[in-house]
């Protein structure tokens, strides 16, 4: 939030007014959509999480159910993508002008769920040093694309959707593989119904 607040200035001077216009309902609709996909996630990781305090194999199962359910997914939203934000393009503008901006936006729900997921997963270990750097590395990232895309290349809304894509999905990426290497990949359908 803090970079998002730091980038207001930025995006005021670097946006016509139609391009922030057009960003602010990209991002309202990207807020509803979280929603969606988010599917509560995070919430369930940590509700099952808990059920099984004295068994690590277990709780490593439930956080690797979590990522690898998710992941499966987001994979059909991901070939979902263009066919939806032609349906959200049509019922706002009426119009396929701004489909792959639409489109874009949904593929950087997928990295912002998963990145959730990650930070749940840290206040469930109650790793602060771990959480905080996942929130300094996002904005850090979010700032350092914003400056690259949105400055110098100049690409308008396009440039802040491709900093908010490379900033969560490096950083969810990394983040992933460590999670997958610390906990196995381990997957079980009981656990994955139940989230």
């Amino acid at each position: 939030r803090t970079a998002g607040l730091i980038l207001i200035p930025l995006h005021t001077h670097y946006l016509s007014t139609d391009e922030y216009g057009i960003w602010a309902l990209v991002f309202a609709v990207s807020s509803l959509f979280s929603l969606i996909f988010g599917m509560g996630f995070s919430g369930a990781l940590g509700r099952i999480y808990f059920d099984y305090l004295d068994d690590v194999e277990m709780r490593n199962k439930v956080v690797s159910t979590t990522i690898l359910t998710f992941l499966g997914i987001s994979l059909l939203i991901l070939l979902s993508s263009y066919k939806l934000a032609d349906l959200v393009v049509w019922m706002i503008f009426d119009s396929q002008q701004y489909q792959g901006l639409f489109a874009l936006a949904i593929i950087g729900l997928i990295f912002t769920v998963l990145f959730e997921i990650e930070v749940s997963y840290a206040v469930i270990r109650k790793r602060a040093w771990t959480f905080l750097f996942m929130a300094f590395g996002k904005s850090i990232l979010f700032i350092v694309f914003n400056l690259v895309f949105l400055v110098y290349l100049k690409l308008g809304v396009y440039g802040i959707l491709y900093s908010t894509v490379l900033s969560l999905g490096i950083l969810s990426i990394i983040i992933c593989v460590a999670t997958f290497w610390r906990v196995g990949f381990g997957f079980s359908w009981a656990l994955s119904r139940q989230l």
